[in-house]
């Protein structure tokens, strides 16, 4: 019997062809809906940050005082997100038995006092708003979701984040909302209810066109020192350096410019 040749044997091809992205603009995302990029949130909307946000923003410390400049007086965290990060800034791991990874754990630690420190010491403190009484029901719904998607327990902050941004201060178009968060799960939700949701990339790529004193290099070694502690879904995980940088001057990037006639509006309003 005569062996074919490798040229004449027939290769399979794939049946669905990979995306390909001329830019970071046009790249996929898991939270959009619709859209092929995360929608821009105006300055001015109230937004409300996770837990694992604040512990990725106390590996970037230096990024802190631009956060803070971006969204002003609308950052929002609920008092359930900050019982959490004092909790895990608290965690004495000489008293108890050590953890697998000891040293993540630590790392996790000192993320969170600097976090406490950096948001929620001091005149400019950072205040933790608590879900009201009213809310209680739509906040049990909501973290009952969060833990049937999840399979998994501890979603408090998470559902108080989306309770108070879906539900909180009559919500209007020009007053609308944003989360912060790494979660996925969490994250969709919020999309769903119509809450714009961002990742911690995301976020920080976000400062990157706000203030051009953050670079893309900065944001790719804050994002690599913060994916030890908190990481977004895999596939919202930035691919290399260039992910993060702003691209305003080329005329499809659609995100940069939602993102300024958002904000535009804003002032007007």
């Amino acid at each position: 019997m005569e062996i074919p040749k490798p040229s004449a044997i027939p290769r399979r091809r794939a049946t669905i062809q990979p995306a390909r992205y001329n830019n970071a603009a046009a790249r996929p995302n898991i939270y959009a809906q619709a859209a092929a990029h995360p929608r821009p949130i105006p300055k001015r909307a109230a937004t409300w940050v996770d837990a694992n946000i604040l512990l990725c923003m106390g590996a970037a410390l230096e990024l802190a005082p631009v956060f803070r400049r971006r969204y002003g007086g609308w950052l929002r965290v609920p008092t359930m997100v900050e019982r959490e990060l004092r909790g895990i800034s608290e965690i004495d791991l000489d008293r108890q038995p050590p953890p697998e990874d000891l040293d993540r754990e630590r790392r996790l630690r000192d993320n969170a006092k600097a976090a406490v420190q950096t948001f929620f010491l001091g005149g400019s403190a950072l205040k933790a708003i608590p879900v009201p009484k009213a809310l209680l029901t739509k906040y049990d719904e909501i973290r009952r979701l969060l833990e049937d998607r999840s399979g998994k327990g501890g979603n408090e902050g998470e559902a108080a984040a989306i309770t108070l941004a879906v539900y909180e201060g009559g919500r209007t178009e020009s007053q609308s909302s944003a989360f912060l968060t790494n979660d996925g799960p969490a994250s969709r939700l919020a999309y769903e209810k119509g809450i714009v949701a961002w990742t911690f990339p995301e976020t920080i790529a976000d400062l990157h066109r706000f203030d051009s004193s953050v670079t893309a290099s900065m944001c790719w070694e804050h994002y690599g020192a913060s994916s030890t502690i908190s990481k977004p879904p895999t596939n919202a995980i930035p691919p290399e350096e260039a992910w993060f940088r702003c691209r305003e001057d080329e005329p499809e990037c659609k995100p940069c410019r939602e993102a300024t006639a958002l904000d535009q509006a804003s002032r007007q309003l």
